[in-house]
């Protein structure tokens, strides 16, 4: 049988390097394009407020008065409306994006496995074909069967598992990813404690405004609460902090896989030499 120990090596850092290459850019993207959006919520909102105030205050408008207090009202209540809506946008994006980490996790495995498949179709072992159902189990047959690699065993994998928990709760709702998510993760299922909405004509305290990470509420936690709306930005409550700790760990994940796979050949040379 033909050694295929140097294209083994040779795949594994593609996975690493190539295969890996997308989800730094989507890391990139991710934290320095589209979350900065959305910092500084409480004073994006008071800027609104102050906008609709002044524009007000300097339209003429002839023998009518208005009244600025009710103006000022009017203002801090725009203020709000923002604040809230813009709140749940960014609580949406943030369970899309940690939805669109999975599936580019499980896309780019599938894609890497394809490409070893169709490089060799030849050879015995990379021409056992990829199942149907590219799922993160179903590669993981595949990865045992062809590499003598058990994913299962990666430091990173256990963390990867919640990720997919996390990416079918938003998608489907209740179901049984969902039901497994709260066993873990309970924390997810509470609104992080957010600053309280802005007074656009009230100067604002730094110390009193803390982070939309904040600590959680547990009073909001119950055991009755239901999952309706995840992409709608409500019930489930992905954070930056766990954000970041996906793409980091699917970084990983790929990294781990080339190095065991670059082991797993290693080893092959030294049970070669010692039979």
């Amino acid at each position: 049988m033909e050694d295929l120990r140097g294209y083994k090596k040779w795949f594994a850092s593609e996975i690493e390097t190539s295969y890996g290459a997308p989800l730094r850019v989507f890391k990139h993207s991710l934290f320095s394009d589209i979350l900065p959006i959305f910092e500084n919520l409480s004073q994006q909102a008071k800027q609104q407020g102050e906008a609709y105030f002044n524009r007000i205050g300097s339209t003429p408008f002839g023998n009518y008065e208005v009244d600025m207090a009710d103006v000022a009202d009017e203002a801090n209540d725009l203020s709000l409306r923002w604040y809230l809506s813009t709140k749940v946008v960014r609580q949406t994006v943030i369970n899309l994006m940690s939805v669109g980490i999975y599936h580019l996790v499980e896309q780019q495995l599938a894609a890497a496995c394809q490409f070893y498949v169709k490089l060799h179709p030849s050879n015995e072992q990379s021409s056992k074909k990829l199942p149907k159902d590219r799922t993160l189990e179903e590669l993981g047959k595949w990865f045992l069967s062809n590499f003598e690699l058990d994913l299962k065993v990666l430091n990173s994998y256990e963390q990867i598992v919640e990720l997919r928990l996390v990416a079918n709760s938003i998608k489907h709702g209740e179901g049984k990813s969902l039901t497994a998510l709260k066993l873990r993760r309970k924390d997810m299922f509470c609104e992080p404690n957010c600053m309280p909405a802005p007074d656009p004509f009230l100067e604002e305290n730094p110390d009193s405004n803390p982070s939309l990470e904040a600590n959680l509420d547990p009073n909001l936690l119950s055991e009755e609460n239901v999952v309706v709306n995840p992409l709608g930005g409500e019930d489930l409550f992905v954070t930056v902090g766990d954000l970041q700790k996906y793409i980091d760990t699917a970084l990983f994940f790929f990294m781990e896989i080339a190095q065991s796979i670059q082991a797993n050949c290693e080893s092959s040379v030294g049970r070669r030499l010692y039979k």
